[in-house]
């Protein structure tokens, strides 16, 4: 005795095989666009105002107030997710761990 599959399920399958295929390949595609002329210079502006916070936190020798701290991780987010790396990841890690400063009053 053969058992058959439902037809609904065959259906089901496909629509959901169809969209995470079409969902993996745009992702890919996405990895491999090359970056738009704003998107280079917003992840630029993004690091030049990262390495402005390290540069003052270190000027100040190695604390930074939680404001700064908090608006640098915003920063740092924005511009991981336009594909920034390397040197903005040490940056922040640099930020991160530099001791607290109270907020002035």
């Amino acid at each position: 005795m053969t058992e058959t599959i439902p037809v609904w399920a065959v259906v089901l399958t496909a629509v959901i095989g169809s969209g995470a295929t079409g969902t993996f390949t745009a992702w890919i595609l996405r990895r491999f666009e090359k970056p738009s002329a704003l998107e280079r210079a917003m992840r630029l502006i993004l690091f030049l105002r990262l390495e402005e916070i390290n540069d003052r936190q270190v000027e100040d020798g190695h604390v930074c107030p939680i404001h700064i701290k908090e608006r640098a991780e915003q920063i740092y987010s924005a511009y991981h997710d336009l594909g920034g790396n390397g040197l903005g990841t040490a940056m922040i890690e640099d930020i991160r761990d530099a001791h607290i400063k109270p907020d002035p009053q």
